[in-house]
């Protein structure tokens, strides 16, 4: 029987080329080369949500996910993803992935935000870009302004990064608006909250 590896991102660099197969159980590639890019770079076909029966029914919490995806499709001009209860694990939730036939190729832009790779699988999932996930961005990156958003997948871009980042291992997640200032995200002493990049 075979077995699937789940990690979190942050230790995925630590994992052995052997073992780094299960996190893309279809994978063929050479085995002496990893399957972390791979793996990165595609969105997950599901996503869980574990209900704790204790507060909240499966019902009533797929009523508000239902909801939350309603609205964010709408600001989206997407139709909502079909989410249900899954047949086995009853105190579990599935949602499906978001639906678009219009994404051709995306214009990358200029300005370039770089975040850390838990972050950037998060974009890939369909969230914006929170503030403790940035690591970098230029200077003349502006407040409103249009970006690219990057992750490091190899966990090396410094924290407060002025300078292009143009390490092997930077993956293109997506784009978006910047809804914060550098001076915001990286003056000393400060721990911004909230969203740093909303992601379109």
């Amino acid at each position: 029987m075979e077995q699937t590896i789940f990690v979190n991102s942050d230790v995925f660099e630590n994992i052995p080329v052997e073992l780094s197969c299960g996190l893309v159980c279809t994978c063929k590639h050479d085995p002496k080369e990893g399957c972390t890019r791979e793996w990165f770079t595609s969105a997950p076909k599901f996503t869980t949500v574990r209900v704790n029966t204790l507060v909240t029914s499966a019902n009533e919490l797929a009523a508000i996910i239902n909801d939350s995806l309603t609205k964010e499709g709408e600001k989206r001009g997407l139709t909502s993803p079909d989410l249900y209860q899954h047949p086995e694990l009853l105190d579990c939730l599935v949602v499906a992935p978001w639906t678009r036939t219009d994404l051709g190729e995306l214009t990358r832009h200029v300005q370039e935000v770089i975040v850390d790779a838990a972050c950037g699988a998060a974009v890939l999932r369909g969230a914006n870009v929170f503030a403790p996930g940035v690591l970098g961005m230029l200077p003349s990156t502006l407040e409103g302004g249009w970006v690219s958003v990057f992750a490091d997948s190899g966990g090396r871009c410094k924290r407060g990064l002025t300078v292009p980042f143009t390490d092997p291992g930077k993956v293109f997640v997506g784009n978006g608006i910047m809804r914060m200032s550098r001076k915001h995200l990286f003056q000393k002493d400060l721990h911004p909250k909230g969203v740093a990049v909303e992601v379109t």
